[in-house]
């Protein structure tokens, strides 16, 4: 087995060469992953909300089954490419049921990222479909 201190020499342990200094890519990965972060919050209730026409009469009828939908948006270092829609996220949510509204909504904002890398902000909306 030899070892050597100065930077660049190379260590030989159990027959296989290492060299000094390749932990560095694996310190900036570890950097990386523990500077992502994500944040979520509310934004607002709303007790209907539809980008479809309504007949009021179906929506007294619960269906029981609440959806979620999401408009999202990259975001490339810190440019957003284009801006999340709300009602794009509504639709989302009433493509899954084929309902036509949702009711007690719950608006929200979600943003994952890497700083200064990338990320992924998104408008989410919950409620039950009708």
């Amino acid at each position: 087995m030899t070892t050597q201190g100065c930077a660049g020499a190379r260590v030989v342990i159990a027959g296989s060469p290492v060299r000094l200094g390749s932990w560095r890519p694996l310190a900036l990965l570890g950097l990386a992953v523990a500077t992502a972060s994500g944040c979520t919050g509310t934004t607002g209730h709303l007790a209907l909300a539809s980008t479809r026409d309504l007949d009021l009469a179906a929506i007294e009828k619960p269906s029981g089954r609440r959806v979620k939908g999401r408009s999202c948006i990259h975001v490339v270092t810190v440019v957003p490419i284009g801006m999340p829609k709300f009602d794009a996220a509504i639709e989302d949510a009433l493509r899954q049921t084929g309902g036509t509204a949702l009711v007690d909504v719950v608006v929200g904002y979600e943003v994952y990222d890497i700083p200064f890398v990338y990320g992924l902000a998104c408008y989410v909306a919950e409620g039950e479909a009708r």
